[in-house]
């Protein structure tokens, strides 16, 4: 009895298939990346160096083994990696392409060629082991491999501070390394082209390694997707005679010139979220680098926390008298910021949900006009039902001049 007991356990035994062992890779992309403009006392990307890998958020993915492509992937968007498996090591290709699709489908291309438009691609060829493993891959430094890393972190950024807003989801933007003079001949640097959802950054200035400038530029299309803004009321270009509110540098417009206000604003709410995309405001303080350079300012460190030097009530100190329907960006950028966090702590501090919100209001009544930035934020405060920011709001609007006369 015991003889057939064995002599049936080893026929299942023989009569059993192979299972086909599998390896897991866990791969990794990162991005080698140069800025010029870190270490000043922010919080995200605080290399002093210039010099670090950031990940790769939400990026396209796939690999080539065994003559066959695996089906598209793409990177988690916190940690940067994603899961392959086979069956055997071996010889790999692994492809990385500058599409970057973010938490709530916002959708970024990383591109050159305005004209005839390609998405960067990056190849890896590589070696994959007979065992489980964890691989890292890094994209060499360049314009193309700043922007990758640098875009996606802003929105990733702002969105998980403002959630899964409904005017934000599905949104598209094309990054192109390139000057915007490609899209329009009377422009000249890096720009945000609004009925187009295109963005130029300048590789001839190595405005790529500007990270709060990538920053500011990446910020209007947000500002745009929380407003459906269409472009500005206004145009550029307006010049104080007084020579510290004036600005003749590229663009015509910097962190202290004298503006309309509505472009003012628009260029000082950029500004803003640039700043939190790279700040903690839950701390207070914060610094805005700022990246023009005209006369005796050139590159100011904006320090967000402590009233006083350069762009606390600017227009005000530097621009007497005060005129009525003008205004400076960088007032409007202190003072959204101390909207949104206040260091005294003595009034109701909204989120930035109730930013996105009021200014999603502010386009909705349609009121606004090329001067009226702040009247009809102010009125789109009740409009939106936050009559308990009202005082908080007009407050800091007096501190930092951002109201009119």
């Amino acid at each position: 009895m015991l003889s057939f007991r064995c002599f049936l356990l080893s026929s299942v035994i023989a009569l059993a298939p192979t299972a086909a062992y599998a390896y897991t890779y866990t791969i990794c992309m990162k991005h080698l990346v140069h800025v010029v403009d870190s270490g000043l006392g922010e919080d995200y990307e605080v290399s002093s160096s210039g010099y670090s890998a950031w990940v790769s958020r939400g990026t396209k993915v796939r690999v080539h083994k065994g003559g066959v492509w695996s089906a598209y992937d793409k990177t988690n968007t916190t940690t940067g990696c994603f899961t392959y498996s086979s069956g055997a090591g071996g010889a790999a290709d692994i492809e990385l392409t500058a599409q970057h699709t973010l938490a709530n489908n916002q959708n970024l291309y990383i591109r050159n060629n305005y004209g005839t438009p390609v998405t960067k691609v990056w190849t890896f060829a590589t070696t994959l082991p007979a065992s489980n493993a964890t691989l890292t891959f890094y994209t060499p430094y360049g314009n193309e491999s700043n922007l990758s890393a640098i875009a996606p972190w802003v929105v990733h950024r702002i969105t998980s501070l403002t959630g899964n807003l409904p005017q934000a989801a599905n949104k598209y933007l094309y990054v192109f390394n390139e000057n915007c003079s490609a899209y329009s001949g009377s422009c000249d640097g890096s720009a945000f082209a609004y009925g187009v959802q295109s963005l130029f950054i300048a590789p001839e200035y190595n405005h790529s390694e500007r990270k709060f400038l990538v920053g500011h530029e990446v910020a209007h299309w947000i500002e745009r997707w929380w407003g459906n803004n269409v472009g500005g009321v206004g145009g550029y270009g307006y010049n104080d005679n007084d020579p510290d509110c004036e600005f003749t540098g590229l663009g015509d417009h910097s962190m202290f010139s004298l503006e309309v206000d509505f472009p003012a604003y628009i260029e000082g709410i950029a500004h803003f979220i640039s700043a939190v995309a790279w700040n903690d405001p839950s701390q207070g303080s914060g610094v805005f680098k700022f990246y023009k350079v005209d006369g005796w300012y050139d590159n100011d460190t904006v320090l967000l926390d402590t009233p006083g030097d350069f762009s606390f009530d600017w227009e005000g100190s530097e621009c007497a008298p005060k005129e009525e329907g003008k205004s400076v960006e960088g007032d409007w950028l202190r003072h959204f910021w101390n909207y949104l966090n206040d260091p005294t702590g003595l009034d109701f501090n909204p989120s930035m949900v109730d930013i996105a919100e009021m200014i999603a209001q502010m386009y909705d009544t349609g009121t606004f006009t090329s001067t009226t930035a702040y009247a009809s934020l102010t009125e789109a405060l009740d409009d939106a039902g936050y009559g308990i920011f009202t005082s908080h709001w007009e407050n800091h609007a007096e501190d930092h001049g951002v109201v009119d006369p």
